[in-house]
């Protein structure tokens, strides 16, 4: 199988991966604004604004680009070093971030504490904010991503996001010496099986959507060239409305919206690396920028919105409402943007010299390191880090 392209489509899954990050951040940040009724916040989720709040969507979003970009990562080498290059990667890709982030967010989880009837938060970030973990615990957390004791919520998605990255090497193994269906017929057993294993096994369907994409590159390429434009803004107004039904049903907590979840992500990911009109805008300049810090704004917005969240003082209205979202989103991105650079970047850096050391004491060059699926802002990793 010929490799797909590498260069224009790279920027277009980063921008994707930046505005699903965007995404989490408004839909975390909403979810905190205590609104009065429940049928208050059923009214904005049964809206356009659905598509702007649908973070549980973003997360699959983010795992069928890990699928996507990880495959074409391990496809680049097959041996046995080149796998242990691709672990070190990996790690260095998703663990020191991670670390940083964790224990950014517990110094700021100290000045939490709000009142116990606090009118202008909702209870569920009530209880976000009266979350303490002690020191002990936080360097327990350090050895692996998680949610560390509720401090990053979050953080499943990142552990994830790194027990896949073990196991792509294996799931593609099985697509090259089966085909990759029978990873489908696999993950979705596993997703409807009574007695699961772990609960990651429920996202193998994201993964193996990706790893498709990758393996039929070339047949999907083809199918989008023979379409109309016309048909095309279709298929992917089809696969945003199946993507987001889910958030718009207030579903998007059952075993059954993943299938929704996943296929509508997939479709948007097929967009963004087949349709070069789609392909063109996510590789913007200001989509392009939010791809490269997506990580880290997916890392850090929680402890920040929290933190920003305890100083709410009464009942927001819708404009106070929008301004409070506004401020999180500012926050968030600078805060990641020196983040990137300074613990981002010197990490993937740092993981990059020891696969070449790796590789000269065993006499071979390193594999190179290109930015599709294990460099650039974030594989999707879950969360973001690819």
């Amino acid at each position: 199988m010929k490799p797909p392209p590498a260069a224009d489509r790279v920027s277009a899954l980063d921008g994707l991966r930046g505005v699903a990050a965007l995404v989490v951040v408004f839909g975390h940040s909403f979810g905190a604004i205590g609104i009065p009724g429940v049928f208050g916040r059923v009214e904005w989720v049964h809206s356009p604004f659905a598509i702007l709040i649908n973070a549980i969507g973003a997360v699959h979003l983010f795992f069928v680009l890990s699928g996507y970009c990880l495959a074409g990562s391990v496809e680049r080498g097959r041996g046995a070093l080149d796998v242990v290059q691709f672990y070190l990667r990996r790690v260095f890709r998703i663990q020191p971030p991670y670390m940083v982030a964790l224990a950014v967010t517990w110094l700021l989880s100290l000045s939490y504490a709000a009142p116990a009837q606090h009118q202008g938060v909702s209870d569920e970030y009530l209880r976000h904010l009266g979350v303490s973990v002690p020191p002990a615990e936080v360097l327990w957390a350090l050895k692996f991503p998680g949610t560390a004791g509720g401090l990053l919520p979050h953080g499943y998605t990142l552990e994830v996001e790194m027990i896949f990255s073990f196991l792509l090497p294996v799931l593609m193994w099985v697509s090259r010496r089966f085909h990759w269906s029978l990873l489908l017929a696999v993950s979705l057993w596993t997703l409807w099986s009574p007695h699961p294993l772990h609960y990651s096994q429920h996202y193998l369907l994201d993964f193996a959507l990706g790893i498709g994409l990758y393996r039929e590159h070339e047949r999907i390429a083809r199918a989008f060239a023979r379409l109309p434009t016309a048909a095309v803004v279709a298929l992917l107004l089809a696969g945003l409305a199946l993507f987001t039904y889910p958030t718009w049903a207030i579903v998007m907590f059952s075993r059954s919206a993943i299938l929704p979840f996943a296929l509508g992500a997939s479709v948007l990911v097929a967009g963004a690396i087949h349709w070069r009109p789609f392909a063109a805008v996510l590789s913007s300049r200001p989509a392009a920028a939010l791809g490269r810090i997506s990580y880290s704004s997916y890392l850090l917005h929680f402890g920040l919105l929290c933190w920003l969240a305890r100083a709410i003082p009464r009942q927001l209205g819708v404009g106070e409402g929008a301004a409070f979202i506004a401020a999180v989103v500012v926050c968030t991105l600078v805060v990641s943007a020196a983040s990137y650079r300074f613990v981002e970047r010197p990490s993937i850096r740092l993981g990059n010299r020891l696969c070449a050391r790796l590789a000269a004491s065993v006499g071979q060059r390193a594999r190179p390191s290109r930015r599709f699926g294990e460099g650039g802002a974030s594989d999707g990793s879950g969360a973001g880090a690819a």
